[in-house]
């Protein structure tokens, strides 16, 4: 993870259930800003398999 210099890796493990749902845990909700309804767009890095997620604010292009 050489290539995330700012990335923290946090205490939090979680497993994605039979739906592919992940809990993002209420510590990095809270942190982050985001609330139940809020709308997270995805980023990925391929070669580092790595899944990135941005709230969506109202305005925004899905591709920003």
């Amino acid at each position: 993870m050489e290539k995330y210099q700012n990335a923290t890796l946090l205490p939090f493990d979680r497993h994605i259930d039979e739906l592919g749902r992940i809990i993002v845990p209420v510590e990095i909700r809270r942190n982050f800003g985001w609330n139940e309804g809020d709308l997270l767009t995805f980023a990925i890095d391929v070669e580092e398999k790595c899944l990135i997620l941005h709230k969506k604010e109202p305005g925004m292009s899905s591709t920003s």
